[in-house]
């Protein structure tokens, strides 16, 4: 049975030997990516891979094709910020992209979730950010 249950390390632009060292440091399970790593560099983690990707309206879809991952995880484009925008986007992609394989979608929170799952139906949710009452700090 396939699962994303374990320890997740969220990573933006870290060398493969760094993100490999702090696997064998930690123990974590899956390596969460959400900088500019090409996708030869997803094949060098010795751990699940979850990549994500910053959607804005010029986002291209297709290469989605070239990561050979375990999940995309799909956020909001917001210059200067990787990940954690709590912002969504147009679940149109999101619908578009499952043809690549498990989606994970993010931008999510409490007032559109609802309806983000009901049009996408995704393999998972990423409400990180967007439960948040400030920084770092979830509701409950």
């Amino acid at each position: 049975c396939f699962t994303f249950l374990g320890k997740v390390g969220v990573f933006v632009n870290e060398t493969t030997a760094r993100v490999n060292e702090i696997i064998e440091l930690t123990g974590i399970d899956i390596v969460q990516l959400h900088g500019q790593e090409p996708p030869e560099y997803c094949q060098k983690l010795e751990r699940k891979v979850i990549k994500a990707f910053r959607i804005a309206s010029n986002f291209n879809l297709e290469q989605l094709g070239a990561y050979k991952v375990d999940a995309y995880l799909l956020d909001t484009y917001v210059k200067g910020i990787y990940g954690g925008t709590g912002e969504s986007f147009d679940w149109e992609i999101a619908k578009r992209a499952k043809r690549y394989g498990r989606i994970i979608l993010g931008g999510l929170n409490p007032g559109n979730i609802k309806a983000a799952v009901g049009q996408v139906s995704p393999y998972a949710v990423d409400i990180g950010s967007g439960v948040e009452i400030r920084p770092g700090k979830k509701e409950r």
